[in-house]
């Protein structure tokens, strides 16, 4: 099918009935600009410009999309050509803005004074933004990207790589999201599959330092990228 040529509500309609990749890929290449600037945007609107935490936040976008069955997706019904921009907008910004306000209502109920965001409070606790075991992580986290980028995998798989490593998703969660449309053992496969191309393809790995293994290690210690730190 030319999912090129189909209208929003159809292309929407697609990607929740049929979970083909070809259509997620579509919406993607649609609609990911709109969501990534809004939330640019928005942080901006809160003196945030860290690339990482935008980064963070576009993806929880997608998550939120997809999550209890594609929900949100469900709910549209939109008349005019341009509906869903404006509705992936509203969603984008209003995601941000709560990430932002918990943020901001944290600062406050802890007595410090809300100063920039792109402003760093030493010292820091273990693991939160700022500390050096965030920095860390960030730094994995992109390398283990600029790997991924070297691969053949698809945008919707290295998505569900991520959802999993960064957002504590398992696979039986994954595998319900009917855009993934693989079985839990389909989705496992294709993790291994992924993790294994990653570990071959850095360079000079040291012992205790293969990325997918820092990151499972961290994530199922429940601490997973926080969508309000």
């Amino acid at each position: 099918m030319d999912y090129a040529a189909l209208s929003a509500n159809q292309l929407v309609q697609a990607c929740i009935d049929t979970g083909d990749e070809a259509a997620w890929e579509e919406f993607l290449n649609r609609y990911n600009t709109i969501v990534a600037a809004t939330v640019a945007r928005t942080a901006r609107s809160w003196n945030a410009s860290d690339p990482a935490v935008v980064e963070d936040l576009v993806q929880d976008v997608y998550v939120k999309l997809c999550i209890n069955d594609c929900q949100l997706l469900r709910d549209f019904t939109g008349a005019h050509p341009d509906s869903l921009y404006a509705y992936l907008k509203v969603t984008a910004a209003n995601l941000a803005r709560d990430h932002f306000k918990a943020r901001r209502a944290q600062k406050r109920g802890s007595g410090t004074v809300d100063e920039s965001l792109d402003v760093y409070d030493p010292p820091a606790l273990a693991g939160a933004l700022g500390s050096s075991e965030y920095l860390q992580r960030r730094l994995l986290i992109e390398r283990v990207e600029r790997v991924l980028e070297t691969t053949e995998f698809s945008p919707l798989q290295k998505a569900v790589f991520w959802l999993f490593y960064k957002q504590g998703f398992t696979a039986p969660e994954l595998a319900a999201i009917p855009a993934v449309s693989l079985t839990v053992k389909g989705v496992e496969s294709l993790l291994l599959r992924m993790s294994r191309t990653v570990r071959e393809r850095t360079i000079a790995p040291r012992e205790n330092d293969l990325p997918v293994a820092i990151l499972a290690n961290y994530t199922r210690a429940g601490n997973s990228v926080p969508i309000s730190p």
